[in-house]
């Protein structure tokens, strides 16, 4: 009985080292797959996923996306009217050429300046009694 629990935990064993050590393997795979693929497309949002696909479209800074690695013309980004100050989320995802979405990149951001009046009302008050005294509490 001994013996089969000794060659049971050597076996368990074994195949966790196993298990560890294909880790890094499956990552070099992923990453060196992930190189091999072009990106075809990307967009971005506010705050609130509106779906793959149908988000606001962004245009490579050359042009076009042709390659693994592309830099993304962010210099006409912009904001909803209705957005308001505070504290807000940018996402940017990135589309292979076989169609298939990456994850969206978070990046936060504040919206700032003065909140805008949009109606007051001013009273005026003249009173023609005559002050004798002040008390203060």
């Amino acid at each position: 009985m001994m013996g089969f629990i000794k060659e049971r935990e050597e076996s368990t064993m074994k195949k966790s080292f196993v298990f560890l050590c294909m880790i890094p393997l499956l990552f070099i795979v992923h990453f060196s797959y992930a190189e091999d693929k072009s990106i075809s497309g990307a967009e971005y949002f506010i705050d609130t996923d509106p779906g793959e696909g149908n988000a606001i479209p962004l245009a490579a800074k050359d042009g076009t996306f042709d390659t693994g690695s592309e830099k993304i013309d962010m210099d006409n980004l912009t904001l909803p009217q209705d957005i308001t100050v505070g504290q807000h989320y940018l996402y940017v995802r990135m589309k292979e050429e076989d169609g298939v979405w990456g994850f969206p990149q978070k990046y936060r951001f504040m919206v700032t300046g003065a909140k805008t009046i949009k109606a007051a009302e001013f009273l005026w008050v003249r009173t023609l009694v005559k002050v004798k005294e002040y008390h203060w509490w």
